[in-house]
């Protein structure tokens, strides 16, 4: 098993089991999407503080909203990726805009 695979096994460890305290029962298929989203967003080459190792260290609490919040938070972090991943833009683009090289939350009315 290669590295980026034991990260994915264990970060839909740690999902799976956030999400199961807190009452939410999600299909295996979409707990691994998700799981997949969190690994390709911080196992970039450029990537070296906020990696999955940091997200890890973050995630470990007995709170699972804490841990939640330490899956992703560093998910997307532009001052070093300089973008969104290609894989998050979907969920990203119904609320922001990138004008002049600069993202910006739309307004909505």
């Amino acid at each position: 098993m290669n590295q980026k695979t034991d990260y994915l096994f264990q970060c839909r460890q740690i999902l799976k089991s956030a999400l199961t305290q807190l009452g939410f029962c999600l299909v295996e298929e979409k707990i691994w999407k998700i799981a997949e989203l969190i690994v390709e967003g911080v196992t970039g080459k450029w990537r070296s503080f906020h990696s999955f190792e940091h997200i890890l260290m973050v995630s470990k609490t007995e709170d699972p909203l804490i841990t939640l919040a330490g899956l992703f938070h560093d998910l997307v972090y532009l001052q070093i990726d300089e973008k969104i991943g290609f894989n998050l833009t979907p969920y990203f683009n119904p609320y922001i805009i990138e004008k002049d090289a600069v993202f910006q939350i739309k307004s909505f009315p």
